[in-house]
């Protein structure tokens, strides 16, 4: 090979080198941007695991709040049941107390006398 064989030899070398160089470096840019995608991708999908999550403990929040509700208007029925009944017992006990005092001051059954005991 000659010299000037060399040198044309030398130059279609570092064209196809630089050539080859330029190819890699769009490659590059382009694996950069597919693994740009992946990242977005993957965030992308961490933040809907993130809201699905998020969801899922409002909804045991909602039904955590929804059984307290429940329990309160129970035990609100049973103490409205309860005033009731304490109502009906004193109620029962005014009526039996004048029943008490009708009968003692009924002069019947007193034998004659005529005085009330209260």
């Amino acid at each position: 090979m000659t010299e000037v064989e060399f040198k044309i030899w030398t130059e279609m070398k570092f064209t196809e080198l630089q050539e080859y160089t330029v190819t890699q470096c769009k490659e590059a840019k382009n694996h950069d941007k597919v693994l740009q995608e992946l990242r977005d991708k993957i965030t992308s999908i961490e933040n809907v695991t993130d809201l699905i999550g998020l969801k899922i403990t409002l909804q045991e929040f909602n039904n955590a709040i929804t059984n307290i509700n429940i329990i309160i208007e129970q035990a609100e029925e049973r103490i409205s049941e309860l005033e009731d009944c304490s109502s009906e017992i004193r109620q029962s006990d005014k009526n039996r107390e004048k029943s008490m005092v009708a009968r003692t001051c009924n002069p019947s059954t007193l034998g004659g006398q005529h005085r009330c005991i209260i």
